[in-house]
């Protein structure tokens, strides 16, 4: 799977990279069993890991490819700098996604 990221950034295991969207494109409200609303934050996957490692060794597939569209939550992503202007960019792990766009 080819990076396309903005820097030499390769992602290990199942993180990404994501391209967030700009804030008046990025809120939405996700509605949570437990009656509490959190923020939900889009973006573009711009690189991907090769995937979790299996406890026998196997490398996982990834269920996310670059260029797809996905939602998720404030609490995973760490966002990162990658001095490419005024686009926002984050790491997060596969598993925290909430949704991705088809």
């Amino acid at each position: 799977m080819p990076n396309k990221s903005p820097a030499p950034f390769k992602p290990i295991h199942d993180n990404l990279l994501i391209r967030r969207d700009p804030p008046e494109k990025k809120f939405m409200n996700l509605h949570i069993v437990s009656e509490k609303v959190l923020p939900c934050f889009f973006g573009t996957v711009l690189a991907a890991g090769p995937g979790a490692k299996a406890k026998d060794g196997r490398i996982l597939s990834m269920s996310v490819k670059v260029g797809d569209r996905v939602c998720f939550g404030s609490y995973g992503p760490t966002r990162v700098d990658l001095g490419d202007g005024p686009h926002e960019h984050c790491v997060i792990s596969a598993e925290n996604l909430l949704a991705v766009f088809e």
